[in-house]
């Protein structure tokens, strides 16, 4: 069985069905066939994401045959020497004349334009966001990707609270400094609301809610409206607080209607609360900031799913001095991790790293001749 254009799908549906029909096959095959896409929340991306894993050689999976032509970086678009990579037709010598001369006729257009996203996509096998407007390039965050565990009991924290509007997320993001790199560990966790069934919820928004949970990363409401329980928020982040004895520097939330969430905070603990308004004049130097320690791959993160999620879903919204703030195109299109992350950014960029000056490098042990 062959799937076409697979970055297509919005679910795994079509994919699953076919698979389980294939359970009393001796040598059951499913294929898929596909150029990159412009929505990074499909389940293709996912795949994507795994077969780079395989061909690096992260993870075996000898059932799996994998044949990917894509350019290696967007800067190879000046590099017509390098297009086979993601054009394999230019072997034929006769096809690679007409190829060639057709797309660097795009590429020339594209630039003079600066509107290269499509041509990346179709040309080039990148997945790209679609709009030009999104606030961070996925690729671009995933520079900051480790895998190495982060230990953070004890630590220094930044926490930013995103409330949900009724049914939607809300969502606690956090910020660790990290005085020996100069550099932020981020990770985020979020509540789910809705009504009726998980389930309904999950078909509605096309995110798989159950893996978040059983990866620890999602929670879901214990109200019986299905409404958000602030109480509930507020509990899971002091016990997790307590748990790991993190210092917390300070819990940063917008102050439109979450005045119980802040009261709450206030009267049972000691924690530091600023409110943070997000408007253009609070955020916009934070999200400036965070957007250029992401390309400067000072923000370290582990792909924690609803940031990734958040990442690929978020835009900036300019007003007429430059000002950014957060949006995004869809109501479902969910970006609370971000916002969490970033309110909580607007105060963690004043962090001050620990730095030894050189008259301290003089008088220390380390120096001499």
């Amino acid at each position: 069985m062959i799937i076409d254009e697979a970055h297509l799908l919005k679910d795994t549906k079509i994919y699953e069905g076919i698979r389980r029909g294939q359970t009393l096959l001796r040598n059951p095959s499913l294929y898929y066939i596909s150029t990159a896409g412009t929505n990074l929340n499909v389940p293709f991306f996912e795949e994507y994401q795994y077969i780079t894993k395989v061909l690096n050689g992260e993870i075996t999976n000898e059932n799996y045959f994998i044949f990917c032509a894509e350019q290696d970086d967007e800067k190879e678009i000046h590099e017509p020497e390098t297009w086979i990579k993601s054009n394999p037709l230019f072997e034929d010598d006769d096809l690679k004349e007409v190829m060639l001369n057709n797309l660097q006729k795009e590429v020339n257009e594209g630039l003079e334009k600066g509107e290269i996203n499509s041509l990346l996509v179709k040309s080039f096998n990148l997945w790209r966001q679609a709009s030009k407007d999104t606030y961070i390039q996925f690729h671009d965050w995933q520079e900051g990707y480790t895998d190495a565990e982060l230990d953070i009991r004890g630590r220094e924290v930044y926490i930013g609270i995103d409330m949900s509007r009724v049914l939607d997320l809300t969502a606690i993001s956090f910020i660790y400094p990290l005085d020996d790199k100069k550099k932020y560990y981020v990770d985020s966790h979020v509540f789910v609301g809705f009504k009726n069934s998980i389930e309904e919820k999950i078909q509605r928004d096309k995110i798989d809610y159950n893996k978040l949970i059983e990866q620890g990363k999602a929670t879901l409401t214990s109200s019986e409206s299905g409404i958000i329980d602030p109480e509930q928020v507020v509990k899971w982040l002091t016990d997790y607080i307590e748990e790991n004895k993190l210092e917390v520097k300070a819990i940063c939330l917008d102050p439109w209607e979450t005045s119980y969430v802040t009261t709450k905070i206030e009267k049972e603990t000691d924690y530091p609360v600023i409110l943070v308004k997000q408007d253009y004049k609070n955020l916009s130097p934070a999200l400036k900031q965070f957007k250029l320690d992401v390309l400067e791959k000072n923000i370290l993160h582990n792909g924690n799913p609803n940031l990734n999620l958040a990442i690929n879903n978020a835009i900036a919204k300019e007003d007429n001095n430059n000002n950014i703030l957060l949006d995004k195109q869809k109501n479902r299109n969910k970006i609370d991790a971000i916002v969490a992350l970033t309110t909580a950014f607007s105060q963690a960029m004043s962090y001050k790293f620990e730095d030894t000056s050189f008259s301290d490098w003089i008088n220390s042990d380390n120096f001499g001749f």
